[in-house]
């Protein structure tokens, strides 16, 4: 069996992913990190960036995440952000997904009684924008 260790994805409303995988590579605010079995322990943090999870197949999946921090430790990478998201199939577009989820809370702020501020909906489509084009970069 092929050495590999677990990746937990922790957003504020909870766990968001967590699998087996090969390695992991992300640029942290040190530079370029990847994470094997075995590493030694590390904690460090990122601002918006592209990230990369080897699967138990060989594949690289690529994914996106907002500022945040992770910790590698035991064999358990934790990574603490409000936003990640990759692709799971070839092709996918998974910022189709997080517009359409950003038009549903604004139409629904619409029809409700809540209020949805204009900055916040200006600083989430921001925040896309920037992450899509860290995903789109070769």
């Amino acid at each position: 069996m092929k050495s590999n260790f677990t990746i937990r994805v922790n957003l504020p409303t909870g766990t968001f992913f967590t699998d087996r995988i090969s390695q992991f590579r992300i640029k942290a605010i040190g530079g370029q990190i990847l994470l094997l079995p075995h590493h030694a322990p590390i904690v460090s943090s990122f601002f918006q960036t592209a990230c990369y999870i080897g699967d138990l197949e060989g594949n690289i999946v690529r994914a996106v995440a907002n500022s945040g921090i992770f910790k590698f430790d035991n064999n358990v990478l934790d990574i603490y952000t409000d936003f990640f998201y990759f692709s799971n199939k070839k092709n996918e577009d998974i910022f189709q997904k997080v517009d359409a989820a950003l038009q549903n809370i604004i139409d629904l702020s619409s029809k409700d009684s809540f209020h949805l501020d204009k900055k916040i909906v200006n600083d989430m489509k921001k925040r896309i924008y920037v992450l899509k084009s860290i995903y789109n970069e070769k």
